[in-house]
């Protein structure tokens, strides 16, 4: 048995045309291109499932600015990210929770501070 090995986009094309042209036979092909039968059959299974273009590694690559969102994808799923925190004098409402999180936020928030002493600190 063949161990895998690192593969470029040509060639992992060349291996899927050529396990087609020989009845989706992975244990030849994977002899042929010396390369291992899960790397021949992955091949072949990804582009019966969405063509060429799904055996490019896009791994390490950088997303275009368009497919990069923070907006949900199917709004009819999404949930709303509102937090509304309630508790007791002294019982560290500030301290523990809302402190921290206002840190580590990268947006725009609302927050009812009656007595001003969030926006002092």
């Amino acid at each position: 048995m063949t161990k895998g090995r690192k593969t470029k986009f040509e060639e992992r094309v060349e291996i899927v045309q050529y396990c087609i042209a020989h009845d989706r036979n992975y244990v030849e092909t994977a002899k042929q291109y010396q390369v291992s039968y899960q790397q021949a059959r992955s091949y072949t299974v990804k582009y019966d499932a969405g063509g060429v273009e799904v055996l490019r590694d896009n791994r390490g690559k950088r997303k275009n600015h368009d497919e990069m969102s923070n907006r949900p994808k199917d709004p009819k799923t999404a949930r709303n990210k509102n937090v509304l925190v309630v508790g007791g004098s002294g019982s560290g409402k500030t301290r523990f929770f809302i402190k921290p999180n206002l840190m580590q936020f990268h947006s725009s928030y609302v927050v009812t501070d009656p007595k001003g002493s969030i926006a002092v600190e």
